[in-house]
């Protein structure tokens, strides 16, 4: 699977809104917010119609800027319209998506969202060591980040690291996992979905043969 690039300017605009923390450390990005992706629209395979319907509303969001949260509120109830008349599969699918992105930028806390642990059926233990990997994980990235402050060479270095951390805690607990916890992560997972997520200022996106296929400046 083409692994999700994230630029270092974490909660753009039209992600701020939804962007939720979880527990042990990370946050999940809300269906809501996905849907104004290009990758995820072709992946749902939406209609024209529908596409225009988004295309405004990122326009209304663009326009009410950082400040005006009650604008951007009110603007993504167009998508709230939209996703609401997806099919259960598409439905579906936009929830295995979202999940998979928030593992990606979010990390082990992911799993720990009252929905994903209760269909997993997380033990205690599981749970606990779930917090556990998300404050150590906090911390580590905190330490890693500090020292690569005002040093850009140093900061691209540092967001790798952050991302073998992050990788790593998840590993940790699906490590863990019984055949039956495997079978309903895949379930809730699904197929690996190998669009694109921009959130603004630069990323580098890249082929099956790993070469660079877009690049824009850092913001």
């Amino acid at each position: 699977m083409r692994k999700l690039l994230l630029t270092c300017s974490l909660v753009a605009l039209l992600a701020a809104p939804f962007a939720f923390a979880q527990p042990g450390g990370g946050f999940r990005l809300g269906g809501d917010q996905l849907l104004l992706q290009k990758s995820v629209q072709e992946e749902l395979k939406l209609t024209d119609s529908q596409k225009e319907k988004l295309a405004e509303v990122q326009k209304a969001v663009a326009k009410a800027g950082f400040k005006d949260k009650e604008g951007r509120e009110e603007a993504m109830k167009g998508v709230t319209k939209v996703k609401d008349d997806l099919k259960d599969e598409q439905k579906k699918r936009l929830k295995q998506i979202e999940l998979q992105v928030s593992v990606q930028f979010g990390g082990v806390g992911a799993l720990a969202k009252e929905e994903v642990a209760k269909s997993l059926k997380l033990t205690d233990k599981q749970k606990e060591e779930i917090k556990e990997l998300g404050d150590e994980f906090r911390k580590d990235a905190g330490e890693i980040f500090k020292d690569a402050k005002g040093d850009k060479e140093k900061f691209q270095e540092a967001q790798k690291k952050i991302a073998k951390l992050r990788q790593d805690s998840v590993d940790k607990v699906t490590k863990t996992f019984t055949d039956e916890q495997k079978s309903a992560y895949k379930e809730l997972t699904g197929a690996p979905f190998e669009g694109r997520i921009e959130f603004g200022g630069g990323f580098k996106n890249k082929d099956k043969k790993g070469k660079d296929k877009d690049k824009k400046k850092d913001a």
